[in-house]
């Protein structure tokens, strides 16, 4: 179990991390999730003692990192992809790494063989491609058989085997009991494969949730896609019979049926919308739910926290005057949004006393277990804490409203 608890980290007068706190289980995968700057990385290496904090600090299974007796036994991480010799080998770094620690050369050819690169471990690093190092890195942090991982961007370089690799490896580890800690600034894969999410801006927790939980409140807010050659009388129907629902004109997607006209129906029942188009004998050709994505949610979410906001070269030069063009587009994206509560940081735990440290095992010896690694699916057990509900009501940036909408 990791627990980050109360930290604080700041550089001068710039505050990066504020008072966070928050759980990574045992068990469960924890995807931590903000923007590039929301101090991600900057909580993670404080955590492993890598920056002093100016109050707080983490729990690995119930102690401090400094305290632990093996930390690579306790934890195994990857924050960034750092070589000391790009000229080595893969096995010949790996071999130096487990020197160190007194690894045996067995667990050297068993982490090659769970990262997939055991083909290329007579590559020299300065060859690798960037997903290859990212094996590599894994490897490295596999090497004592730690009981926790930390990975940082894990996804990066990866192609789609690769990918999949990283799931089946965090959903593993967590099903021996672990906790596992993702941090990424890009919800839809992290979502993919985490039990739990912690999302941060700013250096504050804005939410604390599973991901479950997440996507099913966001899907709440689910619209009703349609695409007819008939546009004026659907108009009509929804003006008669459906008046307090928003009727938009959209642009065709990739998947649609490329003919007649596409309308995306907010606050309706499809169930009810079909027998109402086929009883006044309205051809559809097209009719289906459609969900907000993850990301939109997720920026519905952040978008007052949003620190880098870029702008479109069409959209600066429809701007009178360039030197304000930034922070007009800016005010213009975030009425994109409409919330009708906003997005409180969560309270901090308050201070608790550590918890106790489990029992020694096989795990904190010397005796480095093969890892039976494989690919099974991973059944994510029902997460307890409920939603902390953040009334958010998102508006896709996409549509665009007609006049004929009904109201």
């Amino acid at each position: 179990m990791l627990e980050i608890r109360n930290m604080t980290k700041s550089y001068g007068e710039q505050l990066v991390v504020n008072n966070v706190s928050f759980v990574a289980e045992d068990g469960k995968v924890t995807g931590f999730v903000g923007s590039n700057g929301s101090g991600k990385s900057t909580a993670l290496y404080c955590a492993l003692g890598l920056m002093k904090t100016n109050s707080g600090r983490a729990y690995f299974d119930g102690i401090p990192y400094e305290g632990l007796q093996s930390p690579i036994e306790t934890v195994g991480s990857v924050l960034d992809i750092k070589i000391e010799d790009y000229n080595r080998s893969a096995i010949n770094h790996l071999n130096a790494f487990a020197a160190v620690y007194g690894i045996p050369k067995s667990r050297v050819l068993e982490v090659l063989n769970i990262a997939g690169i055991s083909s290329i471990k007579n590559m020299d690093i300065k060859s690798m491609s960037a997903g290859m190092r990212k094996r590599l890195s894994v490897a490295t942090a596999l090497l004592a058989d730690p009981h926790n991982l930390i990975l940082d961007e894990p996804f990066h370089g990866l192609d789609a085997d690769g990918i999949r690799w990283m799931r089946d490896l965090c959903k593993y580890y967590a099903r021996r009991g672990g906790a596992v800690l993702l941090s990424s600034n890009t919800i839809s894969e992290i979502a993919n494969v985490a039990d739990n999410l912690v999302i941060i801006a700013h250096g504050n927790i804005l939410q604390q949730t599973t991901t479950k939980e997440f996507i099913e409140f966001y899907s709440q807010y689910a619209s009703v896609r349609v695409i007819t050659p008939e546009p004026e009388k659907l108009l009509d129907i929804m003006q008669s019979q459906y008046r307090e629902c928003t009727v938009t004109k959209v642009v065709h997607k990739n998947d649609d049926v490329q003919a007649g006209t596409a309308f995306v129906i907010n606050n309706a029942d499809i169930t009810s919308l079909s027998q109402s188009f086929a009883n006044k004998q309205l051809i559809t050709y097209q009719i289906n739910n459609e969900h907000i994505p993850l990301e939109d949610a997720y920026l519905a979410m952040t978008a007052k926290h949003a620190r880098f906001v870029s702008m479109p070269t069409s959209a600066y030069k429809s701007m009178e005057n360039g030197a304000t063009a930034q922070t007009q587009y800016m005010q213009q994206q975030q009425m994109q949004y409409v919330q009708t509560q906003p997005a409180q940081p969560v309270q901090p735990a308050q201070p608790t006393q550590p918890t106790q440290p489990t029992q020694p095992t096989a795990r904190h010896s010397q005796q480095y277990r093969q890892s039976q690694y494989d690919q099974q699916q991973y059944a994510h057990p029902q997460f307890a804490q409920s939603l902390k509900e953040q009334k958010t009501q998102y508006i896709p940036q996409s549509q665009q409203s007609i006049q004929g909408e009904a109201r």
